[in-house]
């Protein structure tokens, strides 16, 4: 499969970050508020969340609520990465409709363009149900790995924290 590598001119920035061990992901620069390390020290655990809920974070004077992104989508707690040790977890907070949510990921690597039409949609069959639900699709690298295009609104919408 070829690379959905675009240009300025003709694609869309993403950030690109780890969701898990291996797992790489993308979300659209257009819904990202801000982009921070976390130190996980400063997180208040709530009680009766869920599971992927780490806690409440103040940021600059705001309450965020963090999500440890690759926990929601099926892999290991982030706080078992050698990330969290060396105290570099980094912090992805979404803003979309003037709603926002931190996602945790172990670490962030660039903002790349991608071409939005090279997004795949068909995603039975690659992903479980679980983690369909987060996405708009996947796009392919030059290396023939698998890149989740996340969904924003899915991952802010999402029953899991509807409660909280």
């Amino acid at each position: 499969m070829e690379s959905a590598l675009a240009t300025p001119a003709t694609g869309t920035r993403f950030l690109r970050f780890s969701v898990g061990l291996a797992e790489q992901a993308l979300l659209s620069v257009d819904h990202i508020q801000d982009v921070f390390p976390l130190v996980i020290g400063e997180i208040l655990p709530m009680p009766e969340v869920a599971t992927a809920v780490m806690g409440l974070y103040n940021r600059r004077g705001s309450i965020l609520w963090l999500v440890d992104l690759g926990y929601l989508l099926g892999s290991p707690p982030v706080a078992t990465h050698s990330a969290t040790t060396s105290g570099s977890l980094m912090t992805i907070t979404l803003d979309v409709d003037q709603q926002g949510l931190g996602l945790v990921v172990p670490q962030v690597q660039d903002i790349e363009w991608q071409d939005p039409q090279a997004i795949q949609s068909e995603l039975r069959g690659v992903f479980t149900p679980e983690v369909a639900q987060f996405l708009q699709g996947y796009l392919v690298d030059a290396d023939a790995s698998i890149l989740m295009v996340l969904d924003p609104l899915a991952l802010l919408q999402s029953n899991q924290w509807q409660s909280i």
